[in-house]
């Protein structure tokens, strides 16, 4: 829980490439890897990952979910 509560602002400290605007290398890559550990056969992975996807900040999943 507490690295969930954290995740927003280590995004927005590390990951924006200008205000509003994520780094699309590292975009794809956490993505990616977030959604693929939804297919994870353990389920408190599954649950800290989908927790994690919903921390993320708006920046970050703009164009990547539907």
């Amino acid at each position: 829980d507490a690295a969930v509560s954290a995740l927003a602002a280590l995004c927005s400290e590390y990951y924006m490439k200008e205000p509003g605007e994520a780094d699309p290398a590292i975009q794809e890559e956490l993505i990616t890897q977030y959604l693929a550990e939804l297919r994870n056969p353990e389920e408190m992975t599954r649950c800290g990952f989908s927790l994690a996807l919903g921390a993320l900040p708006g920046f970050l999943l703009k164009g990547r979910l539907q």
